[in-house]
């Protein structure tokens, strides 16, 4: 009889929370505002890095949220481009980062607005770089290969479909960039911090609210 009892609070407590989670899937995409500065190890011959010039970015991919009682964990998988060049007097080293972003965050949320933090992962999956510096022709870069940061935010949701959002997004420890230069080596730090502005659209589930 007790267990036939504890069986019926477990079946009732375990439809119960079906019924509240709100499980959804959809697209997200935005823009990158980059705001990052460098720390300089060595330097092109008597050509040292003098700056670090930041040009906008995009990120574009899935998204999935499962939400509960007003709480909710949301993972995403996206294509992450960023574009920046370093400045050697009148001479720039353009670079154009590829990577697989993967957000992890949990959240509150009250009514349609909400707030989250979490932990983010990247992995490069290569690098275009154009060299402009007109005396140095032999010039070999290595990345890292993987990061780990972590996104802050707040977004809104809208007619149970549309979600919109500006995070903060950081590195725990800076990426590092090896350079060698004919017989010279040194490498950049590159503290990187960004903005982002999303967009998504959710096709399941929907938003549990009205607005």
């Amino acid at each position: 009889m007790k267990k036939l009892f504890l069986l019926l609070i477990v079946v009732l407590a375990t439809s119960t929370i079906a019924s509240a989670q709100l499980l959804q899937g959809g697209i997200k995409g935005g823009f990158n505002l980059n705001s990052s500065n460098i720390e300089l190890s060595g330097n092109f011959g008597d050509n040292a890095l003098d700056a670090m010039k930041n040009k906008a970015g995009y990120h574009i991919g899935l998204m999935g949220r499962v939400s509960l009682v007003g709480l909710y964990l949301q993972g995403e998988v996206l294509y992450n481009r960023n574009s920046y060049s370093y400045i050697t007097g009148q001479d720039e080293l353009k670079v154009k980062e590829n990577k697989l972003s993967i957000p992890v965050v949990a959240g509150f949320k009250i009514l349609f607005i909400r707030a989250y933090v979490g932990p983010r992962f990247d992995i490069n999956l290569g690098n275009d770089v154009t060299k402009s510096l007109t005396d140095i022709s032999d010039i070999k870069i290595a990345f890292d290969d993987r990061w780990i940061g972590y996104q802050a935010g707040l977004g809104i949701d809208l007619m149970k479909r549309i979600s919109i959002d500006v995070s903060y997004n950081g590195y725990f420890k800076a990426p590092n960039q090896k350079y060698s230069v004919g017989t010279e080596n040194f490498s950049v730090k590159q503290k990187t911090r960004q903005f982002w502005i999303s967009f998504g659209y959710y096709f399941g589930g929907g938003n549990s609210n009205k607005y």
